[in-house]
């Protein structure tokens, strides 16, 4: 008898796999990988038949659907061909880069890197999404806000309420911020400018957020820890309130790495 496959809209990795909700079935037999690249892969975003995969080796971009890949590198001016994760909005690229944020809106054909810290450690970029004119770049321990594009860049720290700067994700609706941290998830509804923190008093699943991700009015939030703390935190206010889904409920573990809706 063939292996049924469940998949989702909303994937959540747990410690002990993948935890997949939905009424569509697949047969194992078409479900199968194949390796693109020797180097790590750090990121995906996929539009359409067009998927960018960020490698430690450059950023992957096909527009067949994945059949074959072209690979974009510092001589397409990314800030550096370790790419950790990788974001796209209408028809421009987002490149987080060990180098800085790398901006193309030609396809990936050349790119303009923006590196704003003034020291290379700051300019190490984890996560990188976009709004517009608004571009938000997770660094190891620093939140940078652009308003204009990349013009110029604005830092966030504890001190405008987040709540640790060991960052993890960050997402965006608008003017509403979502920031991952180790000290919870820190909000903001003013486009950045301000944060406030929530975390396991506030109804999150644990302290700290690993992951967070805006789809369609609600709000995901990744938390690890082993029962009776850790799981998915889910909210439809903005993060006021929130329900926890935890092993009980079906969760492949509390422990949730992360979360994309």
């Amino acid at each position: 008898m063939k292996l049924k496959l469940l998949f989702i809209l909303s994937i959540i990795i747990g410690l002990n796999g993948f935890v997949q909700t939905s009424s569509a079935q697949v047969s194992a037999e078409s479900f199968k990988f194949t390796r693109l690249t020797n180097s790590s892969t750090q990121g995906v975003f996929a539009s359409g038949s067009t998927v960018y995969i960020g490698t430690t080796s450059g950023l992957l971009i096909s527009t067949d659907g994945g059949t074959t890949f072209t690979t974009k590198t510092i001589t397409n001016g990314l800030g550096a061909n370790n790419v950790k994760n990788v974001f796209v909005d209408g028809s421009t690229i987002y490149a987080a880069t060990s180098g800085g944020v790398s901006v193309s809106t030609n396809g990936g054909n050349n790119f303009i890197n923006y590196a704003p810290a003034s020291f290379t450690y700051g300019n190490d970029m984890n996560d990188v999404f976009a709004d517009g004119d608004a571009i938000y770049a997770l660094a190891s321990n620093r939140l940078w806000i652009s308003n204009d594009a990349g013009a110029t860049f604005i830092e966030k720290t504890e001190s405008d309420g987040i709540g640790s700067t060991i960052f993890r994700e960050i997402v965006a609706n608008g003017s509403d911020v979502y920031v991952a941290t180790d000290g919870g998830l820190s909000i903001s509804s003013d486009g950045g400018a301000t944060f406030i923190n929530k975390t396991n008093t506030d109804g999150l699943a644990n302290e700290g957020a690993n992951g967070v991700s805006f789809s369609n009015g609600v709000l995901y939030v990744a938390s690890e820890g082993f029962d009776p703390v850790g799981g998915l935190s889910i909210s439809t206010d903005k993060g006021n309130t929130f329900t926890v889904v935890q092993q009980a409920d079906g969760l492949a573990a509390n422990s949730v790495n992360t979360v994309y809706s």
